[in-house]
């Protein structure tokens, strides 16, 4: 019998992300609660930005513009797909307070993690090195979600800029998602 190794997106652990905004889809956009639960499906397991893309184009080819929800729901799981990638354990964030929580197990290099956190406006605090964890109070969450997703995004496309080669402890290295 033949045995292959599970994929990188089949063994990377999936964030968790923590959103105080609406995230879902409206019954007045997606009416149909199968063709709804169909959607959530698929998108509970999409591990690709293009992936998101891709079927937020469809979304508005049949139904329209997206509400905002939609695009919450949306932006919520990309954040949760760059999160994963970069083996963060999760992502919290809320009005006027977020928490970014990154692996147990992996070492990020602070300096250059900080720097890619610039452009999330509001103060910034290290609150543990050993897990790392940083807590940013932007002044809104839409701009927070946006601006932390897009500072997650630059970090997956280049992660060992800001991932240690090993951990010390387990000499592993983040799983990463095929393409990336």
């Amino acid at each position: 019998t033949i045995q292959t190794e599970p994929s990188a997106a089949e063994t990377a652990q999936t964030a968790k992300i923590n959103l105080d905004l609406p995230a879902f889809l409206p019954d007045d956009y997606v009416p149909d609660s199968k063709q709804k639960l169909a959607h959530y499906r698929r998108i509970s397991r999409m591990a690709e930005p293009a992936e998101l893309d891709e079927f937020a184009a469809g979304l508005a080819d049949r139904y329209g513009e997206l509400p905002v929800e939609a695009v919450n729901l949306l932006g919520k799981t990309r954040l949760r797909v760059y999160a994963s990638q970069l083996a963060m354990e999760s992502v919290f964030i809320g009005d006027g307070y977020c928490k970014l929580d990154f692996g147990r197990d992996i070492s990020y290099r602070l300096v250059q993690v900080s720097a890619v956190l610039e452009g999330v406006q509001g103060e910034k605090k290290v609150v543990s090195l050993q897990p790392l964890a940083i807590v940013l109070n932007p002044p809104d969450r839409s701009i927070a979600l946006k601006s932390i997703t897009e500072a997650l995004a630059t970090m997956a496309s280049e992660p060992e800029r800001y991932i240690e080669e090993a951990s010390a402890e387990t000499g592993k290295t983040p799983e990463r998602t095929p393409g990336r």
